[in-house]
């Protein structure tokens, strides 16, 4: 996989030639957009329709945040989900679709992603703006402050054990 990140008007992109989906419209668009506003980085999960982490995207995150933790012009960094939901964990019709060894290395790359996360030298805020459930909780739990959309109806928690899907030891270290 090549991440390649380069500043254009005072914005990081990501230029992703693997991770990439159709909106719908015809339009091609990457699972993770990088935003740099004035020293802060904001992350925007943005794979459709739930913000889903599959494999690919467990990757790519890990990649995005492994290259931010060692940007010196970073003071902190947001974490967020494009649209109405923060994540709703992992893709649990992409894991089990995957074979068994696909499914041990996406599990694997759950604890590294969680560690290139912890990784970061700068205050890292969730802005949660929709559900965070499963994995997107956990991403919640990686940062530093956690500000949640004031909703009724948000829903926050594990979930992948009901779908047998096991949990991996790197996010069970920092709960």
């Amino acid at each position: 996989m090549i991440v390649r990140i380069g500043i254009a008007d005072r914005s990081i992109f990501l230029d992703m030639s693997l991770h990439r989906f159709d909106d719908g419209n015809g339009k091609i668009k990457t699972m993770i957009t990088v935003d740099e506003r004035s020293g802060i980085t904001v992350v925007s999960l943005a794979r459709p329709p739930v913000k889903a982490l599959d494999h690919p995207m467990i990757e790519e995150l890990t990649a995005v945040f492994s290259r931010l933790a060692g940007a010196s012009s970073i003071s902190g960094v947001v974490l967020t989900g494009a649209g109405s939901a923060f994540s709703a964990g992992v893709d649990t019709k992409a894991f089990l679709s995957y074979k068994q060894d696909e499914r041990r290395r996406m599990v694997l790359a759950i604890t590294g992603m969680t560690a290139s996360i912890l990784s970061l030298p700068c205050p890292l805020v969730a802005a949660v703006n929709g559900h965070a459930l499963g994995g997107g909780f956990v991403l919640m739990l990686c940062c530093d402050y956690r500000l949640a959309v004031n909703d009724d109806a948000l829903r926050l928690g594990l979930t992948e054990a009901r779908a047998g899907i096991p949990f991996p030891a790197g996010p069970i270290a920092i709960m």
